[in-house]
């Protein structure tokens, strides 16, 4: 009788778990749009700093909501997402993925101004979530 009561608290909790999980899969990311930006920073001063010390840049701009102001390098526009990247320097710059297309077209080599949540380096330094703050 106790094996049972054991066994059937057991099937519930990873019931209730794997709800649990279910629920934080399917939820939706917080945007940043109503966010305040932790940090204001250039496209150039943000690769030079990830460029330079990438442990301690990532300490300080990983999860963090930004706002970057750069000239556009390359605009990617694909069926799910656009995709743009800021110019850093001659070896990269900050990649921003638009969490909904921009309410204008965006070209390159005009001056924005982009916020959204920084997750880190790899060849670019990475912004997702982004939406453009200057209109």
């Amino acid at each position: 009788m106790q094996k049972k009561a054991l066994f059937f608290a057991g099937a519930v909790l990873c019931l209730l778990a794997a709800g649990w999980g279910y629920y934080q899969y399917q939820k939706p990311r917080a945007g940043t749009s109503g966010i305040r930006p932790d940090y204001e920073i250039t496209a150039a001063q943000l690769y030079t700093e990830y460029s330079s010390n990438e442990a301690g840049a990532d300490k300080k701009y990983n999860n963090k909501v930004l706002q970057v102001t750069g000239a556009v390098k390359e605009v990617q526009n694909t069926a799910q997402a656009v995709n743009i990247l800021l110019a850093g320097n001659a070896m990269g710059g900050v990649n921003c993925s638009f969490e909904k297309s921009p309410e204008r077209p965006i070209t390159a080599g005009e001056q924005i101004t982009v916020k959204g949540r920084c997750t880190g380096f790899l060849m670019d330094v990475s912004l997702v979530d982004a939406v453009q703050t200057d209109k």
